[in-house]
């Protein structure tokens, strides 16, 4: 009876092992870039909106608004499609990726020889592209252009000079 007990348990123990392993591997962030690289060619923008994080998703809303309340036309409109066409039309090449935990890196080098270091969290089980990263530091400047704009008006109707 124990080595039936023990066959049982090995078997299970092989079951879980290789589920886990074949879980593990059906994402991971190469595949999420390559993901976001497909939709990028198809000009897929749900598709690859799909893979961003959800911190990326607001921060995209957020530049949104920000770029229509200071009518910035020399700001890119959407991020999302200036991604898309970067990936499209700069063909990169996946170098490595590194992970730690839920957070990882992809490295990539682009048709001219650059290379670029794009970031990824892990989402309910799934990698998404972590996009806030790279438009916080927009984000904060047009925060504070529009904190700005809106003292000066402020000021202005007030009839006194504003401060700098």
């Amino acid at each position: 009876m124990r080595p039936l007990l023990l066959s049982f348990r090995f078997m299970i123990t092989v079951v879980m092992v290789s589920a886990v392993s074949v879980l593990g591997q059906a994402d991971s962030p190469r595949k999420a870039l390559q993901a976001l690289m497909k939709a990028g060619q198809k000009g897929d923008e749900a598709k690859a909106r799909s893979r961003y994080s959800r911190d990326s998703l607001a921060a995209l809303t957020r530049y949104q608004e920000l770029a229509a309340k200071l009518s910035a036309t020399s700001l890119p409109e959407n991020p999302s499609r200036v991604f898309m066409a970067q990936l499209r039309d700069l063909r990169p090449k996946i170098i490595t990726e590194k992970v730690v935990n839920d957070q990882a890196s992809v490295i990539i080098r682009y048709a001219n020889g650059l290379t670029a270091a794009l970031p990824f969290v892990r989402e309910g089980g799934q990698w998404k592209f972590n996009l806030a990263h790279e438009l916080a530091p927009a984000i904060a400047h047009m925060e504070k252009s529009l904190a700005l704009l809106e003292s000066y008006r402020k000021a202005r109707d007030e009839g006194r000079p504003p401060k700098p």
